[in-house]
């Protein structure tokens, strides 16, 4: 995989390769249902953490289903803005471009996305470590996202 590129660049890149694409129709009860499903994949993960060792390859559901919650949780907030953005690399980096007050970490995005690629599309593994290494900020990252969609509905 290429190494990940800094958040101007990866911006200008999705900017000019037409990514961004503006909606103008807000649908607050998507959002909210959104939400709800972003808080079903966390309420399935902790689920999952409760019942497996150090050593299960169950922890890539975890972190998976963190990620999902993160990208979801992203989404919605995206779309209260008028924005839908499919790629998931464009997404992020349309969030930390445009909302820096949020204080979200684009370092860390690049991160989870090329580990859950690395899974999903290359067949790399994603163990404990893995988990334990971005817990924290999964948990920091959503914790803004969910605060912020919360004052939409």
């Amino acid at each position: 995989m290429p190494e990940p590129k800094a958040l101007k660049e990866v911006y200008e890149l999705c900017l000019a390769d037409g990514m961004f694409r503006e909606h103008f129709q807000i649908n607050k009860e998507k959002i909210k249902a959104m939400a709800k499903n972003a808080e079903t994949n966390i309420k399935s993960a902790e689920l999952l953490t409760e019942s497996i060792k150090e050593n299960d390859d169950s922890w890539m559901n975890v972190y998976t289903g963190y990620y999902e919650a993160l990208r979801i949780y992203t989404e919605a907030f995206l779309h209260f803005h008028g924005m839908k953005i499919s790629n998931h690399k464009c997404l992020f980096a349309y969030l930390c471009f445009k909302f820096p007050n949020l204080k979200l970490d684009w370092e860390f995005f690049e991160k989870i996305r090329r580990k859950r690629n690395g899974a999903h599309y290359y067949g790399e593994r994603i163990a404990y470590d893995d988990w334990k290494d971005a817990k924290q900020q999964f948990k920091s990252h959503i914790r803004i996202l969910k605060k912020e969609v919360a004052k939409i509905h």
